[in-house]
């Protein structure tokens, strides 16, 4: 009778180990490559918010900063966000994230589009900035909320 519950305590422990076994490796399994993943877009964001106001200082869309300075001389503050408006436009239109901000300081505004909706990025997520001068005093500042 104790052979019998000494085998019976050894499948027991057997089936233990197999149980545990199969948990980790579903477990890995299922994790497997989101760390990387989460790397990769961590980079692409950086990279992003790197290379998107300088992308726009191109000779080619240099005229978006020209006309967001000819709207500033002349003292409009509704022409300004809808120019800045047209910017965001451009840049949320490649952005990697759903939570793209554009922000001037210094412009003769103080703003940053789409209005009002930062407020909800700002606990939880992890912030890329970039900024770029436009000219002395003006700053564009792309914030990319992931």
């Amino acid at each position: 009778m104790n052979k019998g519950q000494g085998a019976i305590m050894d499948a027991l422990f057997f089936m233990m180990i197999c149980a545990v076994s199969s948990t980790l490796l579903f477990y890995a399994s299922s994790v497997y490559g989101q760390g990387i993943d989460q790397q990769i877009s961590a980079i692409y964001n950086l990279e992003y918010t790197g290379n998107a106001l300088v992308a726009l200082q191109s000779a080619d869309n240099y005229v978006f900063w020209n006309g967001l300075r000819r709207k500033v001389a002349e003292g409009n503050p509704d022409e300004v966000k809808d120019h800045i408006a047209e910017v965001w436009d451009v840049v949320n239109g490649s952005s990697p994230s759903p939570a793209t901000f554009l922000c001037f300081q210094g412009c003769g505004t103080e703003i940053c589009y789409p209005e009002g909706e930062e407020e909800y990025f700002l606990g939880g997520y992890v912030t890329y900035t970039s900024s770029v001068n436009i000219e002395p005093g003006c700053q564009a500042i792309l914030k990319v909320y992931y």
